[in-house]
């Protein structure tokens, strides 16, 4: 409420908000026939828990800067809080067709002394077909257990997953005498989402890959970034 303004006449009105320090907000505007002045404040961020609110009335026809110029002015202090976390949570319920088959080449009697060495860590890595040469070196690299996720969406590239597991990631892990993990995961919806959308739930596919080993150690391989 501002009393002794003059019917008919300008003010002008200055309005800033400052977080303490600095200003995150001005706003100059001419007001005139008011007893009571309105403002809109901008949004306020809760990351900063107060912010200091001025209000300046002024005299228009002399400089604002000048100590004479102002008539009035009303500083409030604002406190902000959060009620909703600022990180919402992305919710999904995956419904995945997943085929699981594993190989223990490790429990071949030849096998057991290597096998037994290179247990304590396994690997675990999520690909497509495209990265299937990617996933066929780590194979041949990677001498410990191995878990593998394959994600398809025809029955084309099913089946030459299919192939490429029975004749090069079987015929490596006969190899090197190591366990192997394949999954393969095919047809995910997410069941808030209409029904004819598919996707790629990675983070799903990952904990998957990761989930089926028994072991206490376990180095995720990133096929996607793997020259």
């Amino acid at each position: 409420h501002v009393g002794g303004l003059i019917d008919g006449f300008q003010y002008r009105m200055l309005l800033i908000v400052s977080p303490g320090g600095g200003v995150v907000h001005a706003e100059e505007r001419m007001i005139e026939n008011v007893s009571e002045v309105h403002p809109t404040l901008p949004p306020l961020q809760p990351s900063m828990n107060e912010y200091a609110v001025s209000i300046s009335i002024l005299d228009p026809s002399l400089d604002r800067d000048k100590e004479e110029a102002l008539l009035a002015r009303l500083i409030r202090h604002i406190k902000v809080s959060n009620k909703e976390s600022s990180v919402k949570a992305s919710r999904r319920d995956w419904d995945c067709q997943t085929v699981l088959e594993t190989y223990d080449a490790a429990s071949d009697t030849r096998c057991e002394s290597r096998a037994a060495a290179a247990a304590k860590v396994a690997a675990a890595t999520v690909g497509t077909v495209d990265r299937a040469v990617v996933i066929y070196n780590l194979a041949h690299r990677w001498r410990g257990p191995l878990s593998v996720v394959f994600y398809t969406s025809t029955e084309e590239e099913r089946e030459i997953v299919r192939t490429f597991v029975r004749e090069e990631l079987i015929r490596a892990s006969k190899s090197y005498c190591k366990s192997l993990w394949v999954q393969l995961v095919s047809d995910c919806k997410d069941k808030n989402q209409p029904d004819d959308q598919f996707s790629f739930p990675v983070n799903k596919l990952r904990f998957e890959a990761i989930n089926v080993l028994p072991h206490d150690y376990v180095l995720y391989v990133d096929a996607d970034f793997l020259p």
